[in-house]
């Protein structure tokens, strides 16, 4: 098959392979996910309350990578050209707070992600970013479990 065929039928089709997006596909018959996700959407459609802030915290480990050489630059009629080579330099974890009806955003970055970084970065939420909040409704992929202390145990530290 030709080329050109190819791209006819892709076309009349409005077949876009080339393009993707990420979507959440709940497990087959799973109540329990359905729930969740419910109270989820539930809790993101509350109307905008500065004494309870709707928080969505994310953490993600992420690659420290440089460059091994440098780029071509470039040229009139032409791109800079680099180089798919990369070095190592270890690994990181980047801790994210969003309250997006403020538009608000805060990002940490860690050497690593154990329970105490996960704990120490919920204290400086509640003691430093939202002090004086008597409630504040966090919003987390469940992949770890953790013990979640009241917030008057935390400030008494």
């Amino acid at each position: 098959m030709s080329r050109e065929a190819v791209g006819l039928l892709l076309k009349n089709n409005e077949l876009k392979p080339h393009q993707s997006t990420y979507w959440c596909i709940p497990p087959r018959e799973n109540a329990e996910f359905a729930v969740c996700m419910k109270d989820i959407l539930y809790t993101y459609a509350l109307p905008y309350d500065p004494r309870t802030p709707v928080i969505c915290m994310d953490e993600k480990p992420y690659r420290l990578l440089g460059r091994a050489g440098a780029p071509l630059t470039a040229r009139p009629g032409d791109i800079e050209k680099l180089d798919s080579e990369y070095t190592r330099y270890g690994t990181c974890s980047i801790f994210v707070f969003t309250e997006a009806l403020a538009g608000f955003r805060h990002a940490s970055v860690r050497e690593q992600r154990t329970k105490r970084d996960w704990a120490q970065e919920i204290e400086y939420l509640l003691t430093e970013l939202y002090p004086g909040t008597g409630k504040v409704i966090l919003v987390m992929d469940t992949e770890h479990q953790y013990k979640v202390f009241p917030i008057s145990d935390i400030s008494s530290r």
